[in-house]
């Protein structure tokens, strides 16, 4: 800035941010444009400290869903647990699945951990508070294309040949993380005030791995396919998983309420964040 640059000058008045929409969307805009910078700056920095005394690296950026497969792999193998044909060898079976639940389980984590990480600051100093969300997506994105590397990997051993059909990979996968981002935004807003959301939300995410068709395939009969009908993870997850070994699509109708409605509940969760968080702020101990 020069020195005959004036600064700009931002007024907080009481009341909804909505009262002036045509204002609030236009500071929207500017915190995105002015946040990219410090988000990345976050990223590295929350890069660096989850890895800095870790042994054995970046390796434990794919190694819980491999050993989660690794124990399901044993079981299945072994005869203690019985599953149905999965039209592929079920190690890659299960290894793709539990490759997109890690990832999805840290796009529900993400956001929670980022603001409980910066609770600190929040009261303290007037930043973007919109890079803590951009820092935890570099995040997610980082941990994303370390498996995507290792499930291509999977492919090229069990000589998978890949089709038309996996155009819906990158469609579904995208919609699946996108709407596991919305629900961890929106818990993230209230996390930021009680920290029993991120205590218990592992033990959520265990449980919603059962219900899913991750170690599996997707049933319609049964209390199992009752439950998965009603958990929108699991038509996502079916579809990019069909997609890419060239299974047939068997939940189109489900798939084209969910892929916008991802996107739809992302824009409301960040809208969400951006109009609460300041009122939330107040409240916390300084």
């Amino acid at each position: 800035m020069s020195l005959n640059e004036q600064p700009k000058v931002r007024i907080y008045e009481p009341g909804s941010d909505l009262r002036h929409p045509g204002q609030f969307f236009r500071l929207l805009s500017e915190d995105l444009s002015t946040c990219w910078e410090l988000s990345w700056q976050l990223f590295v920095r929350d890069l660096k400290a989850q890895y800095r005394q870790s042994f054995l690296g970046y390796f434990w950026a794919f190694a819980p869903p491999l050993l989660n497969a690794g124990v399901f792999i044993f079981l299945q193998s072994s005869g203690a647990v019985q599953i149905e044909d999965t039209g592929v060898p079920y190690p890659l079976f299960v290894m793709i699945g539990t490759l997109m639940w890690q990832s999805v389980v840290e796009a529900l984590m993400n956001p929670g951990l980022g603001m409980s990480k910066a609770k600190g600051i929040l009261s303290k100093i007037n930043f973007p508070r919109e890079s803590i969300l951009l820092a935890s997506i570099w995040l997610l994105l980082f941990n994303v294309m370390i498996r995507m590397l290792i499930l291509a990997s999977l492919l090229i051993f069990y000589k998978v040949e890949l089709q038309l059909a996996a155009l819906w990979f990158p469609v579904a996968f995208t919609s699946l993380l996108t709407l596991s981002l919305s629900i961890g935004i929106l818990l993230s807003i209230v996390g930021s005030l009680y920290t029993d959301i991120v205590r218990g939300l592992p033990i959520i995410t265990q449980f919603l791995m059962f219900l899913s068709p991750i170690i599996y395939p997707p049933r319609d009969s049964g209390i199992i396919g009752f439950l998965s009908s009603w958990n929108p993870i699991s038509p996502l997850l079916t579809s990019a998983r069909h997609g890419l070994l060239g299974q047939q699509q068997t939940q189109l109708f489900e798939i084209s309420i969910f892929i916008p409605i991802s996107f739809a509940l992302f824009l409301f969760s960040w809208l969400a964040f951006k109009l609460v968080l300041p009122r939330l702020i107040e409240r916390m101990p300084s």
